[in-house]
């Protein structure tokens, strides 16, 4: 069975994960997580302050992309959402587990009902590839394939002698 919903229990606050487009940095499968049409955001039991009780699902959001975070270690993630719907139910959904996500089949599993939910558009966000060198887009010029290798290699943290790009046409 597929797995349609990826679940984070997170610290991060409603309108963090809002201004972001996204929660934020997930170590995680690319290749589960891009599978997933929903992202489930609950309440960690680490959050300070927070409105929600330890494990509550508070937000559910479209997920549009999943790309490398900006703000930590290039193994890390960020779930894009395109909308995004808050919950005010402070019913648990997330249950103990030692990692902080877990992939669930269907909203419903969660007993969240996708058609309850009043979707809101997230804000726009900056998905603009720029490469090292580049300060505007009109200054950048054709990307060239040493120059990709370089900049995926600084993302992914590894040498660029390890990154191979394959162009089929």
């Amino acid at each position: 069975m597929s797995k349609s919903v990826l679940v984070v229990s997170t610290v991060e606050t409603r309108e963090q994960i809002i201004k972001a487009g996204g929660s934020q940095p997930w170590v995680l499968s690319l290749r589960n997580a891009g599978q997933c049409a929903y992202l489930v955001c609950t309440r960690s039991r680490k959050a300070t302050n927070a409105p929600e009780v330890h494990g509550a699902a508070f937000l559910v959001g479209r997920v549009c992309a999943i790309e490398p975070t900006p703000l930590h270690h290039a193994r890390r993630f960020i779930v894009r959402i395109s909308e995004y719907a808050l919950l005010e139910s402070q019913r648990a959904v997330w249950t103990s587990r030692t990692s902080p996500l877990c992939y669930v089949a269907d909203l419903a599993d969660l007993q969240i009902n996708q058609a309850e939910l009043d979707w809101q558009p997230a804000p726009s966000h900056d998905t603009t590839v720029r490469w090292p060198g580049a300060s505007s887009d009109r200054e950048a010029g054709p990307l060239t394939l040493e120059a990709a290798k370089e900049a995926l290699a600084k993302t992914f943290g590894v040498s660029p002698d390890n990154v191979e790009i394959v162009i089929r046409a």
